[in-house]
């Protein structure tokens, strides 16, 4: 886009007063300002101005929720680059680029936050002085004008409905699916399985549910349990429950599978022991990694076999 055309996009998006950008749910993206506004707390187009308590916090946590900082590139620099997360926001600014013509739209417009799809910020920065038009200068009269900075960057072109979705839907792509995937950002969470004797099987789940195992979104209590058989050889200084020490012992037990959240583990542990009947009981515990989600590109389907050429019109 040329910086002409790009100002002349800048200044018609400026014209109404609230955030203006992209209407996000999971199938694609359409320009108009109800995407963020819905994101943000009771918000609609245009509910900016009547609800000056929304601040740059609000804004940022709705981005989240649109495009996942989590989803970005890990060269890219994403998220919010400058601003206080206290500041009532007002209006923004959409740009592709942090340009000086801009920065100079938003000072002149009233504009209290920019919404630049490229970071200006990609490397630390060395000295911040004016006047200038590199990004670190544009961004230091940002702080100055009383502007925050914000960038989606890679993170909007992961995310579901965001620019590569986009762009696919455009080339008439479908069955789309990423070209990489990204673990999810979650709750760290491990599975501990234990071995129990078939009598003591219940006694020792109901404590480990007690403790915090077993959940697994609204659900509790969830288990997997598999019968199969254990050995021991107590030796002499050992009191075993069952069977005699010295004697090699085959006992009917039962591998006892929960989730748990890994804070909760040491004390889904203690009611374990407290539980269990062995004066050594036998468990291991797996560090569990999240579901990956959609990550950055798209390979698909095309609906006929088509041109480079016509492909790129």
């Amino acid at each position: 886009m040329s910086a002409k055309r790009q100002r002349k996009s800048q200044s018609r998006l400026g014209q109404s007063p609230g955030i203006h950008a992209g209407r996000v749910d999971r199938r694609r993206v359409a320009t108009g300002a109800a995407g963020l506004n819905r994101a943000m707390p009771g918000g609609e187009a245009g509910s900016m101005r009547a609800a000056p308590a929304i601040t740059l916090a609000n804004v940022v946590a709705a981005m989240e929720r649109i495009a996942p900082t989590a989803l970005a590139q890990d060269w890219d620099n994403v998220g919010l680059l400058a601003g206080d997360f206290r500041t009532p926001v007002r209006r923004v600014l959409l740009a592709i680029d942090l340009t000086p013509e801009v920065v100079e739209e938003a000072k002149s417009g009233g504009f209290n936050l920019i919404l630049a799809y490229h970071p200006p910020i990609f490397r630390p920065i060395a000295a911040l002085r004016l006047p200038s038009t590199e990004p670190a200068g544009l961004v230091f009269e940002c702080i100055r004008s009383g502007i925050a900075v914000y960038s989606p960057h890679t993170a909007l072109d992961a995310a579901d409905g965001g620019t590569n979705d986009a762009i696919a839907e455009l080339c008439g792509i479908r069955h789309t699916e990423p070209i990489e995937h990204v673990d999810r950002p979650a709750e760290a969470q491990s599975k501990i399985a234990v071995f129990v004797p078939g009598e003591h099987l219940e006694k020792v789940a109901e404590a480990m549910f007690l403790a915090g195992a077993g959940r697994i979104g609204d659900y509790t209590h969830c288990s997997f349990r598999t019968p199969g058989e254990g050995t021991f050889f107590g030796t002499d200084a050992t009191n075993p429950t069952v069977g005699r020490r010295g004697r090699l012992e085959h006992v009917a037990e039962t591998r006892l599978e929960c989730i748990a959240r890994s804070q909760d583990l040491p004390n889904v542990i203690r009611a374990l022991r407290r539980a269990h009947p062995y004066e050594e009981p036998a468990f291991d515990i797996y560090p569990l990694k999240p579901e990956p989600v959609r990550g950055i590109g798209r390979i698909g389907v095309l609906p006929r076999s088509t041109s480079l050429r016509a492909l790129a019109r």
